[in-house]
């Protein structure tokens, strides 16, 4: 690798044929930092190429894809509740936050809450049973602390939707409990 380097400088050395080409001595080529005689590439921006967006929390771009066009739908990495617990079945609506973890080869995607539902019916036959169980804004979720009693727990099941740019979806989903024992 070292001689490739010495031979590029002595060939840029070397006065063109004729003299009116040859290199003044302002023209000298920078000798070649460590990072680029170690093989490693130069910092800095490329002409002409758009840096990539930033991405709001929540979601990232990942490079290397092509996307042109982008049939590559967003890769959800995880999703949680806050609480994943509620509490005692009081028959409350109880927000939960709803973190989402995405990204994408092209653009930087958007996600939201799009359904939401439980394994046991909204209204049941128990004393106390409210409907509605649920309501969606965004990316939080209510979901009402009550569960059969003679059930074993109630599990809601949240679904979120992310897409991107192109409109390639993907979904995934996360649970909330509401334990009988409680």
């Amino acid at each position: 690798m070292k001689s490739a380097v010495c031979a590029l400088i002595l060939a840029l050395a070397v006065p063109a044929a004729g003299g009116a080409d040859q290199a003044k001595p302002k023209d000298k080529p920078k000798p070649a930092s460590a990072a680029e005689q170690a093989g490693a590439p130069a910092q800095g921006k490329a002409k002409d190429k758009q840096p990539p967006a930033a991405a709001p929390a929540g979601g990232t771009v990942r490079g290397g894809a092509s996307c042109a066009p982008d049939t590559t739908p967003p890769v959800i990495s995880s999703v949680s509740a806050t609480p994943s617990t509620l509490g005692a079945p009081n028959h409350k609506m109880t927000p939960v936050s709803i973190d989402v973890k995405v990204a994408d080869n092209c653009t930087t995607p958007t996600w939201a809450v799009t359904g939401v539902s439980s394994n046991e019916p909204p209204n049941g036959t128990g004393d106390g049973d409210t409907e509605p169980d649920w309501t969606m804004a965004g990316h939080k979720v209510t979901l009402r602390a009550e569960r059969a009693g003679t059930g074993s727990g109630r599990i809601y099941t949240v679904t979120v939707t992310a897409k991107d740019a192109a409109g390639n979806a993907s979904t995934a989903t996360t649970t909330v409990s509401v334990p009988h024992n409680r």
